[in-house]
């Protein structure tokens, strides 16, 4: 390996498992639900904090979920990211809680009750997806664990944070059908999206953790995970949102099969995918 392949192979790990490229992609997405919804988004645009306060959420709430998940259950995680957890997991807990801080210190003011128990509410739900009380573990260690709920979970907690929660954080008065159409939409795309991480995790996911590609196989799962993409794009073009649509489309193409490969590595997942969802700030 040259110089310069291994620095660029380092360079894609360091991103993608500080969590920076998903976290900007959650401020990508709350930017284009604003967007949609009609909400200022030009120079005197008001609402960048929310925006960044969901991007901090976003970094922090990874961070401590996969340092939990490599500290108890390190038999589930791909080898590089537990090295990388093990030597910088803290100490990127400690990185992503200062960023949360200084984003809260902009949005505190807007914080009503409702706001709170959402929040609440996302964070037990996001520990949950790592780890459960042991009073639970009978059943199940984790929500990963309970069959079929590893990616409704997910694709539902990515819903509420980047649609749900930063609208009500705003107090903007919104059109209610137009919200449950982009809140409908933004949940099956990360579904979609979700898809090719489960097929790669199948070489480390327990039997217990019963997943999509296997309970229907790899081919199958990730045509299924186009057409869910395929079908947001769709809901993108009903409310005249083409560059979405076109967004959505090339999304299709990366997650089916015939283009998917199984020895791709991280720069697929963490750039490419995690990506898509930084590209709609742009599209």
């Amino acid at each position: 390996m040259t110089f310069s392949s291994h620095a660029l192979k380092l360079f894609v790990r360091i991103l993608g498992f500080s969590h920076v490229i998903i976290a900007l992609g959650a401020g990508s997405c709350v930017f284009i639900t604003f967007k949609i919804a009609g909400i200022e988004v030009g120079n005197d645009f008001d609402n960048f904090p929310i925006i960044y306060f969901i991007t901090a959420c976003t970094g922090l709430g990874y961070s401590v979920q996969r340092l939990i998940k490599a500290r108890a259950f390190p038999s589930i995680m791909p080898k590089d990211r537990l090295d990388f957890l093990e030597r910088y997991g803290a100490n990127l807990v400690l990185l992503w809680s200062g960023a949360w801080g200084f984003s809260l210190l902009n949005v505190s003011g807007i914080f009503t009750s409702s706001v709170m128990w959402m929040l609440i509410t996302l964070s037990g739900a996001g520990l949950s997806y790592a780890i459960l009380p042991k009073f639970f573990h009978g059943l199940a260690r984790s929500v990963r664990e309970v069959p079929g709920a590893k990616l409704p979970v997910l694709s539902l907690i990515w819903g509420v944070t980047t649609v749900s929660l930063p609208l009500m954080m705003a107090g903007e008065d919104v059109d209610y059908e137009l919200i449950c159409l982009i809140f409908i939409a933004r949940v099956i795309y990360i579904a979609g999206l979700t898809i090719p991480f489960d097929v790669r995790d199948l070489i480390v996911d327990d039997d217990e953790m019963i997943t999509l590609p296997m309970m229907i196989g790899v081919v199958r799962s990730l045509w299924f995970a186009s057409g869910l993409v395929l079908v947001s794009g769709l809901i993108s073009a009903y409310l005249n949102m083409y560059n979405l649509t076109a967004h959505a489309l090339l999304t299709a193409v990366l997650v089916c099969p015939k283009v998917y490969k199984s020895y791709w590595g991280e720069w697929y997942y963490s750039m490419l995918l995690d990506g898509m969802l930084v590209l709609l700030f742009i599209v």
